[in-house]
């Protein structure tokens, strides 16, 4: 991978009593720094090459905590004193479960919208049936503006949206089963993205729910963009 391959030299000249483990889990990859001893010395060497780890990740990097992204960006949004809403449809609202999840969600989660169907999606959402009709529910547009109507009406200053085909049926020619469509928005600024996942339902459930908060992040640690 290309996270292996950026940190590769830096692991091959590790001492023999350190070791770095990969500890892939749905869409990102926990990275474990371990060492054999407990004396100063070694603690303060495996502190070092610790730092140097960091920095070399540093573009890749979601948390140096043991954690879920969804903790992180628990601490992230209450450390900003910023809100967020969601609307889902494919996941159902599972993204409002992660982020609900932590204690103390209340001071960062306005609330959400889980619009399954088209008819959910035009009565809470205000999504209109002709757009519906000429792009589908899986499409750039419809998840745009499931984000730009939910952050309206929830008066957030984030949103996250999730529209998709989790399988394992719902394939369509030139929307194959595992097409999601996110969108990430803020007063000022939105990202949308269209992900292909190939595995069963509940893997492709939790892929979308682990990229749509690492897009909200990204988002929001992104610096303004200039006039």
């Amino acid at each position: 991978s290309a996270l292996a391959d950026l940190i590769q030299s830096w692991e091959e000249n590790l001492p023999p009593h350190i070791k770095l483990a990969y500890l892939p889990n749905y869409g990102m990859v926990r990275l474990r720094l371990s060492s054999q001893g407990s004396d100063d010395a070694v603690v303060k060497e495996t502190h070092q090459h610790f730092q140097e780890l960091l920095h070399l990740v540093r573009d890749y990097l979601v948390t140096d905590r043991d954690e879920p992204i969804e903790s992180f960006m628990g601490r992230l949004l209450q450390s900003r004193k910023e809100t967020v809403c969601t609307a889902e449809s494919c996941t159902g609202g599972f993204i409002s479960h992660l982020l609900t999840s932590i204690p103390g969600a209340s001071a960062y989660v306005e609330g959400g919208f889980v619009s399954y169907s088209y008819a959910a999606k035009e009565s809470l959402l205000e999504i209109p049936n002709e757009l519906l009709i000429e792009k589908g529910a899986v499409s750039e547009e419809v998840v745009r503006l499931m984000a730009t109507h939910s952050r309206e009406r929830l008066k957030t200053d984030y949103s996250i949206a999730v529209s998709g085909i989790l399988g394992p049926d719902g394939g369509m020619p030139g929307k194959p089963v595992g097409t999601v469509w996110i969108a990430v928005a803020s007063k000022s600024k939105m990202v949308s993205r269209c992900f292909h996942f190939r595995f069963d339902r509940a893997r492709n459930t939790q892929l979308t729910a682990v990229n749509a908060l690492n897009m909200l992040r990204l988002l929001i640690i992104s610096p303004p963009s200039s006039a």
